[in-house]
């Protein structure tokens, strides 16, 4: 019966999606709009996944202050960039904000790769997150307006598809390059490629006709200020709490989004004991993340925005509890610290907080990595629960070196424990499924739904403001999160979580099926009714 159900739902959901491809291939025109805005949506994946890389070399290496600059710096330009894009979206127009972002974009891309001045590299950073912030609040509203009705929630949903893609894009990119101090700048230079053609293909492509419209009102009119329109969204109670609604549903996608998650994959892999399959991991991840979103982009407009993503938080805290336990039971059921692997085998390699320790006797791996950041575990191999080694883990990388000439396997983010870590692993893959199909998508439909043509550009900003803002709190709290340990770190996202779930109940409205156009009197009731609903 249920296996019946479900073949019936599979073929119901692809006759609709064969419906919609139709629909969309009956208008080239909106595939290729879609396409041109969209490449705005890669670029914004491929330089959040460089910045996640980024993370990654900072974890070994934190004195270096060029690097901790720039991927400030980055963030900080995507901030300014999505709240500067409100503005110019209302007074340019969607598609020439997008022509400008690729401007800034090439220019700050060729800056960070042909210039070896860290001033150079800084400026070039700021230019491209600058650029990247624009795109990441434009591209949705420009193809959310020109878009039917019908099949608007999967031609908006492809931004999140891209969005993966572009992250794809980096993860495959950094397989080609080193961890030297030049690298990864010259991959955020890379964006400039797109950037191009975007611009090129955008010089085919009208203008939004939304625009167009609210353009030649404002000209009989007469246009408000930026603090004009700030006031006038904010004093009217509907578009108060769409903005709210949009705001929420941003901040949640950061905060237990991929992006929070991806930063402790290597510490998943660890503790399922194989690291060496990090690259492998992120590139198959990435191909699920992507064949997740094909999954909701078949059926957004059958099911929604609201439940779908109620769902997946619902799915994506019960994965963060069971994330908690497994590093909870792996660290109490740690490999405990052999003096006489320590002391006698590897000699000088020994972590000197370890030496001097006066309950030495008692550590285990957990003890080990969490006394400092400059020791780590030496696991035996074959049969890594075993007592095994607490070694220095300095830049010069002696340590590691040492366990590895001796057959051992070297942790520094988390204690191996077969059995915790495959089921860890299965739930990182049942997480990044769950985040896939709604959370990764929905805030992007949402936020070009909800919000009156009046309103949209600033309201848009805003809540891409929001995003970007919640994207540098999760980088500044990487050092304290590493303070927790990979445990309790998990517990408190499972209490992040449990309140973005509330917040989505309380404020997020259905968007599915209403018109754009502010002025029909029955987008105003049905809006009114389901936020009170």
């Amino acid at each position: 019966m249920v296996n019946g159900r479900f073949r019936d739902e599979f073929i119901a959901n692809f006759r609709l999606f064969g419906e919609y491809s139709r629909m969309a291939w009956q208008h080239p025109y909106i595939l290729r709009l879609t396409f041109s805005a969209g490449i705005g949506a890669l670029l914004v994946g491929y330089f959040t996944g460089v910045i996640s890389i980024a993370c990654f070399y900072a974890h070994d290496d934190f004195q270096s202050v060029l690097h901790e600059s720039i991927v400030s710096m980055a963030i900080v330009g995507g901030i300014f960039g999505a709240a500067v894009g409100g503005w110019m979206n209302d007074s340019l127009g969607r598609k020439s904000s997008l022509l400008i972002a690729d401007v800034l974009i090439f220019v700050g891309a060729t800056l960070m790769a042909i210039s070896s001045w860290p001033s150079s590299m800084v400026l070039g950073t700021v230019l491209v997150g600058f650029g990247v912030g624009i795109a990441s609040m434009t591209a949705p509203i420009y193809i959310s307006e020109a878009s039917p009705v019908r099949i608007r929630g999967v031609l908006v949903s492809t931004n999140g598809l891209l969005i993966a893609i572009g992250q794809f894009l980096s993860y495959g990119i950094n397989l080609g390059f080193t961890k030297t101090p030049r690298t990864w700048p010259l991959m955020l230079g890379v964006v400039g490629f797109p950037a191009v053609v975007q611009f090129i293909l955008l010089l085919t492509v009208p203008e939004s006709p939304n625009w167009l419209y609210i353009k030649r009102e404002n000209a009989l009119k007469g246009s408000d200020s930026i603090l004009s329109k700030i006031r006038s969204a904010w004093s009217t109670p509907i578009v108060r709490r769409g903005l709210v609604a949009g705001i929420v549903l941003q901040v949640v996608q950061q905060l237990v989004g991929i992006n929070t998650v991806m930063y402790y994959i290597p510490n998943i892999l660890e503790l399922a004991g194989n690291k060496t399959l990090l690259s492998a991991s992120l590139i198959s991840y990435s191909y699920d993340i992507i064949s997740s979103w094909i999954m909701y982009f078949a059926s957004v407009d059958k099911y929604g925005r609201r439940k779908p993503v109620l769902y997946s938080m619902c799915g994506i805290v019960a994965c963060f509890f069971g994330l908690t336990v497994m590093f909870k039971l792996a660290a109490d059921n740690s490999p405990t610290v052999s003096r006489f692997e320590a002391i006698f085998n590897f000699g000088n390699n020994t972590c000197s907080t370890y030496k001097t320790a006066l309950d030495a006797a008692s550590w285990n791996c957990m003890t080990c990595l969490q006394a400092s950041s400059g020791c780590g575990f030496c696991a035996i191999e074959g049969d890594m629960l075993k007592p095994g080694a607490c070694l220095t883990a300095d830049p010069s990388g002696e340590g590691q070196a040492s366990c590895l000439s001796e057959g051992g396997k070297w942790f520094m983010r988390a204690c191996p424990h077969e059995r915790y870590g495959s089921w860890a692993l299965t739930i990182l893959a049942l997480y990044i499924r769950l985040y896939s199909i709604a959370l990764g998508t929905v805030p992007i439909i949402v936020n070009s739904d909800i919000y009156p043509l009046k309103h949209r550009g600033i309201c848009g900003g805003m809540a891409a403001v929001a995003n970007w803002l919640s994207y540098l709190i999760l980088i500044s709290f990487v050092s304290f999160t590493k303070a927790l340990g990979s445990a309790y770190t998990f517990l408190l996202l499972w209490l992040v979580s449990c309140l973005a779930l509330a917040f989505i109940d309380l404020f997020v409205p259905e968007t599915k099926g209403l018109p754009l156009d502010p002025y029909v009197d029955g987008w105003l009731r049905k809006l009114a009714g389901s936020l009170t609903s």
